[in-house]
């Protein structure tokens, strides 16, 4: 079956969007989002429902090509006549999921704006199946649902049955270009080392991995439990779709999720205090043991504690591990860091540490630091505030220190008086964690 085929058999199993609606198509540029938009623009389901299609692109800003992805994306629209809405983000705090939080967020804006009723993006069987793996790494990790309900706008990811050959072998045969980013590849996280060191040889062992680990994950996620768990620098969370707190078995499911950190079911009345939670800012007390607050369209289960001093020794070069996260330290020649710019906030000047080892440590009241690109020295928990970290896992955080002061906040921001300059021996610091 042909590409455009398949993608209207998807969406007619989906039975979305809905005859004489608006959808909003998420369009970065790269070859995923170009298929989708090229797919969305040739289907013959969308037409026949009378679909409106708009596109629309997130400029975090956070790299040098971002201008530039951003023209190729607003010319491949007009290519394709469609109508072509471009978001500017600036000053997202939070890593990574900081970043996918505000781009949903935004999504979800200019979707309201435009009257859509359905958002789609282009997550495809590749990203499913490395899902998939980072599932047997650390089972925290949740499937890709073909639909999810976010900020009052239906997300659909209709290539989910793709693979990213295909599409590219689509692409070019439509004489469509598309764009590519390097940090999914030279990223440090666990997902990008997943993309960049181990999916190339599951697909040489077996022609078929990418379809059968994404159908895996798909059949796991049918009898898996409705709840996340997460570890934030030793704060134990439970996250719990909104949707499935307020489903028909809503108050089982919460009840499950309370026992999975051995505590007592919630009482109708702390029950309806939860369902209260949205639009609130504010937190409910479970029995005195757990508390519940609202964040990203989830129920958030944490039980509330004073965290414990920490501290281990990193060697230069090194990798240690604290509070399940590991944190590695790595001496590279000198580079260029331009081609590094997604990710060089996290690079030393090894210079800069003659004793050879650092410290993480569990972050104190008194820290302070100059954060990257900034002049003026500020508190840690000031910063982590500043950025969006929720007020339980502040005094969670970790910090890189050394004799002349704090390095890096972890997964954060690098002090500006560390940072590498160009053509000096460079330290890469690198943590894998949730946060």
């Amino acid at each position: 079956m042909a590409p455009y085929q398949r993608f209207d058999s998807f969406l007619r199993r989906l039975d979305l969007p809905a005859a004489n609606t608006n959808m909003l198509l998420a369009v970065s540029g790269g070859p995923d989002s170009a298929a989708l938009l090229l797919l969305a623009r040739r289907s013959l389901f969308l037409r026949k429902r009378r679909v409106c299609v708009f596109a629309c692109h997130i400029n975090h800003g956070l790299r040098a090509e971002s201008a530039v992805e951003e023209r190729i994306v607003t010319s491949l629209c007009r290519r394709l006549g469609v109508a072509c809405v471009v978001r500017r983000l600036s000053g997202v705090g939070g890593g990574e999921s900081g970043a996918r939080a505000a781009r949903i967020s935004a999504l979800a804006s200019v979707a309201t704006r435009l009257a859509c009723n359905t958002v789609a993006t282009a997550h495809t069987a590749d990203d499913q199946a490395e899902t998939a793996i980072l599932r047997l790494l650390r089972a925290s990790t949740a499937p890709i649902p073909t639909a999810s309900r976010l900020h009052g706008v239906t997300f659909i990811h209709p290539l989910l049955w793709a693979q990213k050959e295909e599409l590219l072998q689509m692409l070019y045969s439509a004489g469509v270009g598309y764009v590519l980013d390097e940090s999914n590849f030279v990223g440090g996280n666990l997902r990008s080392r997943i993309r960049r060191e181990v999916m190339p040889h599951l697909k040489a062992m077996r022609k078929g991995f990418v379809r059968s680990a994404a159908k895996a994950l798909s059949d796991v996620a049918v009898v898996s439990a409705p709840f996340e768990r997460r570890n934030i620098f030793g704060l134990q969370e439970i996250w719990v779709p909104a949707r499935d707190v307020y489903a028909e078995r809503g108050y089982e499911v919460l009840s499950a999720a309370v026992a999975a950190l051995s505590a007592s079911p919630p009482d109708r009345e702390h029950f309806a205090q939860i369902l209260a939670l949205p639009g609130t800012g504010g937190s409910v007390d479970i029995r005195g043991q757990l508390r519940c607050a609202f964040e990203n369209d989830h129920f958030v289960l944490w039980r509330p504690c004073q965290p414990q001093p920490v501290q281990e020794r990193l060697k230069i070069p090194g990798r240690t591990t604290i509070c399940g996260v590991s944190i590695r330290a790595r001496i590279l020649p000198k580079i260029n860091l331009e081609r590094f710019i997604a990710t060089k906030t996290r690079f030393v000047e090894v210079a800069r540490l003659p004793r050879g080892e650092v410290v993480v440590r569990r972050v104190r009241g008194d820290d302070r630091f100059v954060p990257f690109g900034r002049s003026k020295e500020t508190s840690v928990l000031r910063f982590l505030k500043s950025i969006g970290v929720a007020e339980r896992r502040r005094r969670f955080w970790l910090v890189v220190d050394s004799d002349e002061g704090i390095v890096w906040v972890v997964g954060q921001r690098l002090d500006e008086r560390f940072r590498a300059e160009e053509g000096k021996r460079c330290l890469l610091l690198e943590a894998e964690c949730d946060a």
